[in-house]
């Protein structure tokens, strides 16, 4: 919580990096990689391109190596390791800032690098194993006939609920991102079943 001296409560702060936030960081450096390439020249900006290319290949190494995990197969927020005074220590000794919070359970933030293409073939394959498990977000596979696929919680997070606003609900953006995250991953036939599954089930 942030408070005021005098205690009143101001807001609140998630001491976490977000697996969705940093893959969209990782999207935004190539796109300006793009644009810097694209603009006339002598403008101010146009030799920028490799910097911003840089900046998406470290955030790319940054979100397999600190967000994945590999005895889940999904992609998770990390939990910023921070001291009791509120400072930050040093990074891990792998370079992360923290953890990845793995006992919060699965939702679509998990899929998001896949959807902005800073996964790497491996770690998409396990993601997308998880997205089609009938127990965790391929609901039509267990529920026929009724089921809609890529709700915003796996149905085994602990905060899963099918009539939770956000935990649980099916949100169409977050079907979208989860559809193109598996054709960009070489999936195009599962995300179309799926696909057939939503129109159908809705």
């Amino acid at each position: 919580n942030n408070n005021a001296a005098d205690g009143e409560l101001l807001g609140f702060s998630m001491l976490q990096e977000s697996v969705d936030q940093a893959s969209y960081m990782y999207s935004d450096n190539k796109y300006l990689a793009e644009m810097a390439k694209l603009v006339s020249d002598g403008v101010e900006g146009k030799d920028r391109a490799q910097e911003f290319l840089n900046g998406a290949e470290k955030i790319k190494t940054y979100i397999n190596q600190c967000m994945f995990d590999e005895s889940t197969g999904f992609f998770y927020d990390i939990h910023l390791n921070v001291a009791e005074d509120g400072t930050t220590p040093a990074p891990l000794a792998n370079g992360c800032a923290g953890l990845p919070i793995v006992e919060r359970g699965r939702g679509p933030e998990g899929w998001s690098p896949l959807f902005n293409g800073a996964a790497t073939q491996e770690h998409a394959d396990k993601v997308i194993a998880v997205m089609r498990d009938q127990d965790e977000f391929n609901t039509p596979d267990k529920f026929q006939g009724t089921g809609v696929p890529l709700p915003t919680a796996s149905q085994t997070n602990p905060a899963y609920g099918k009539d939770v606003y956000w935990r649980g609900r099916v949100w169409l953006d977050q079907v979208y991102f989860g559809f193109r995250a598996m054709e960009n991953y070489g999936y195009k036939e599962e995300a179309i079943a799926m696909a057939n599954e939503l129109f159908n089930n809705a």
